[in-house]
């Protein structure tokens, strides 16, 4: 759901790091520190330091869950996170304010309307003891943001985001259980206009080391997106996948996966999928930082008289740091949602991202563009045809740490075209600053 975050499609930078074990991201993410929370992560998921707003706007592109596949949310403000004592224990607080001017915030295609608004955030983070630092390790996190326009004041809200993990980790056996909470209002492209919806994941994991070269990862997750007009419909997803891994060699680990979901709407019935994959991950000390996998999925639609679907599935997200100053990140992903707004359609989306970054000093630049291809799929009797869409996005930021990394500035320009059944554009800037205590 969040399932996501912001976000909006960059790829992730190789400071995110490491390894998928337990499948891809929903979406990679428009901020990096977001991006590590809301993807899964390794065996045992850890938090990162829950500080002030990323204020990276996004594109309005939807969001299918954080753990799962449940419907079209994308989280373009949460509250996100500076790297200040992200590895130590203990409390950390925050406050993050940002402004925003959105130039079309309903996303029509003639009427547009655009506004200025500004967003607060507390936050509080908690981890009893540094990564590695422990056999049993919790992690949580809240924060409410609020936020308020110039103009359409009707607009304003009070929203939330939580969080707990706990992990365990020994010589063999890594163990993992998480659960989240998101209370959002936001523009969102799937749905044509802006939504309020609430979120909730819920997710296991587990790896098991059998020897030197071979181990089986395992991980079951839940997402429930619940809109608060009856104008859309909420959805619910259950996934399941099981990876018995070879490590080729100490950089590459490959091997056969199979995974099953669930995909429940009001809207469409049910969807009922077994996709069977080949996963491969390398890392190379932070130079490289690459996991793909590929293979074809099994679909059912409960609406369509018991006809079965085959089709290609899979997903890529690439990191390549050339040097201390410049790194590159690139994905793909192909994910099936379900319509928030036209009865009886699936929304098969193609994410494509490409990003560059560039350290300055104290500093870093950050560039890149999207795409996005969403095919409309009839899975019952439709009265209202629905067109394609495509939507495009490029963005430029600059961020700045202070004081030892307590003091963050961030700054966004982003802009967005869609075409197909809505026709619009969108122009964003964003910036603020956050501060941890």
């Amino acid at each position: 759901m969040l399932s996501r975050s912001l976000q909006q499609i960059e790829a992730p930078p190789p400071s995110a790091s490491a390894q998928f074990p337990h499948g891809f991201p929903s979406y990679p993410q428009a901020c990096a520190i977001v991006l590590d929370r809301v993807r899964p992560s390794p065996p045992g998921l850890l938090l990162p330091a829950f500080s002030a707003l990323c204020v990276l706007p996004s594109h309005g592109q939807g969001l299918a869950g954080i753990r799962g596949q449940s419907g079209p949310i994308h989280t373009e403000l949460l509250p996100g996170g500076l790297d200040a004592k992200r590895d130590g224990a203990g409390f950390l607080f925050g406050v993050g304010v940002a402004g925003i001017y959105d130039s079309n915030i309903f996303l029509q295609e003639n009427k547009e309307v655009s506004d200025f608004s500004l967003v607060a955030s507390p936050w509080v983070n908690y981890r009893s003891a540094p990564v590695g630092g422990a056999r049993f390790i919790l992690g949580a996190r809240y924060g409410p943001f609020v936020r308020t326009y110039l103009d359409n004041s009707s607009l304003n809200s009070l929203d939330h985001s939580g969080s707990a993990s706990l992990s365990y980790a020994v010589a063999k056996l890594n163990l993992g259980v998480n659960g989240e909470y998101s209370r959002i209002s936001q523009s969102d492209r799937f749905a044509g206009t802006v939504v309020d919806a609430s979120v909730i994941n819920f997710g296991v994991d587990g790896s098991y080391q059998f020897s030197q070269k071979t181990s089986l990862d395992a991980s079951w997750n839940a997402s429930m997106t619940d809109y608060e007009s009856s104008n859309f419909s909420s959805s619910d997803s259950y996934i399941a996948q099981l990876t018995g891994f070879w490590h080729a060699t100490p950089l590459i680990r490959l091997g056969p996966s199979i995974r099953h979901s669930v995909l429940e709407s009001d809207n469409y019935g049910d969807r009922e999928a077994w996709a069977f994959l080949m996963r491969l991950q390398y890392e190379f000390t932070g130079k490289v930082d690459l996991s793909a996998s590929g293979g074809l999925e099994l679909e059912e639609y409960s609406r369509s008289g018991g006809d079965t679907e085959l089709k290609f599935t899979g997903g890529l997200t690439a990191n390549y740091a050339f040097d201390a100053l410049w790194s590159f990140g690139a994905g793909i992903i192909y994910r099936t949602l379900s319509s928030p707004s036209t009865q009886n359609y699936s929304i098969n989306d193609l994410g494509l991202t490409l990003s560059v970054n560039r350290a300055v000093g104290a500093s870093s630049l950050r560039a890149g563009v999207a795409a996005n291809f969403s095919d409309y799929q009839s899975v019952g009797p439709v009265v209202v045809m629905h067109e394609d869409d495509q939507n495009f996005g490029t963005f430029i930021s600059h961020r700045m740490g202070l004081f030892d990394g307590r003091v963050g500035l961030n700054s966004t320009v982003r802009y967005s075209k869609n075409s197909g059944q809505q026709d619009w554009s969108r122009f964003q800037v964003s910036t603020g600053f956050n501060y941890t205590f």
